[in-house]
């Protein structure tokens, strides 16, 4: 959700339900099934929502959820990708609790084959959620990383009986006791002179994927959004963003399930030609894109009451600090409650 307040990383309390086998095999392949999970936001959140924003409901998605399981000595990732929770009333009163549910589909899972014991399940360290508030007049996007809680453990399933194979199939005739053809006396064919067509000079495909590639137009405007395409590899990735020639962070986003992420062009980028450098969480750099920032056209300046959530606003507010402490306590998906978790215990 490029553009929206972007509410930094903030811890989250979970309650989640799934059900699982009693046991499971090597190679089995564990059938997708539903999640519920329900988030619960803290008193100061709800109060900060209500009563800065006149918050009246909430909705949301989460971009990048996933469980992961560990087996063997190794842990694998397995993604949930539609986790969203549908507009929500938020309590006006004063103390009453404030949770959200959301549902998913856990994907089917392939026990690995080096799984031994058991496999354990939990929850990732982090996972970032793209939200809107609800206000009596109007909506506020947001956006945040929410970091796990200390116990990300969701239980575990104990592993037992022979590994699962695949039946073999044999030969579909039986083998010949000599050659099918009698041996030819000699070449079926007279030899070339030389080869057949002329050598390219230069191979006709790169090897691999484009990593990263802009959509639309690679003009733009200062306050403008850019969206980039990326690989699927880079999905559910963080990645940061920078604007050169002289440096200005754009800041860090993780890739959607889509295989998409958005930044905002600065309001005070200086017109010219431009190079956007995408870069990997260790800072690798992935891919330099070049762009053009023209001035914008006055016409074009939105000055209705949607712009309240201007940076001017904020200064207003007791400047830069005070707005980001406001924006801090605006986290729709957001709290410090303890994770508590269990499992509704069942037989696939």
């Amino acid at each position: 959700m490029a553009g929206g307040l972007n509410l930094g990383n903030h811890d989250i309390g979970v309650l989640a339900e799934t059900t699982v086998p009693g046991s499971v095999r090597p190679g089995e392949t564990i059938s997708e099934r539903p999640v519920d999970i329900t988030l619960t936001m803290p008193e100061l959140l709800r109060e900060s929502t209500v009563t800065l924003l006149g918050g009246q409901a909430a909705e949301g998605a989460s971009t990048d959820a996933a469980i992961t399981l560990t087996t063997g000595g190794q842990t694998s990732t397995v993604a949930i990708p539609n986790l969203s929770s549908p507009r929500t009333d938020i309590p006006q009163q004063a103390g009453s609790p404030w949770l959200i549910p959301a549902t998913g589909t856990v994907p089917a899972i392939t026990v690995p084959a080096y799984a031994a014991d058991s496999v354990a399940l939990g929850m990732p360290k982090d996972f970032s959620i793209d939200a809107t508030i609800h206000t009596k007049t109007t909506t506020l996007p947001a956006e945040l990383t929410c970091g796990g809680p200390e116990s990300l453990d969701l239980g575990s399933i104990p592993v037992s009986g022979d590994p699962v194979t695949e039946p073999t199939t044999g030969p579909t005739t039986p083998p010949t006791d000599g050659p099918t053809t009698p041996p030819t006396d000699g070449p079926t064919a007279e030899p070339t002179d030389g080869p057949t067509a002329e050598p390219t000079a230069e191979p006709t495909d790169e090897p691999g994927t484009i990593p990263v590639e802009l959509v639309g137009s690679d003009i733009v405007a200062p306050g403008d959004t850019l969206t980039f395409s990326f690989a699927d590899e880079w999905i559910a990735k963080k990645v940061s963003f920078e604007l050169r020639s002289k440096p200005i962070d754009l800041g860090t986003r993780t890739v959607s399930v889509s295989g998409e992420a958005s930044v905002r062009i600065p309001t005070d980028a200086p017109e010219g030609s431009h190079t956007v450098r995408v870069l990997s969480s260790s800072g690798e750099l992935i891919a330099s894109v070049p762009i053009e920032i023209e001035a914008a056209d006055a016409s074009d300046v939105d000055d209705t009451d949607d712009d309240y959530w201007s940076d001017d606003v904020l200064a207003s507010a007791g400047g830069p600090g005070a707005g980001i402490a406001v924006l801090g306590g605006v986290l729709l998906l957001a709290g410090v409650a303890v994770m508590t978790l269990r499992r509704r215990a069942g037989r696939s």
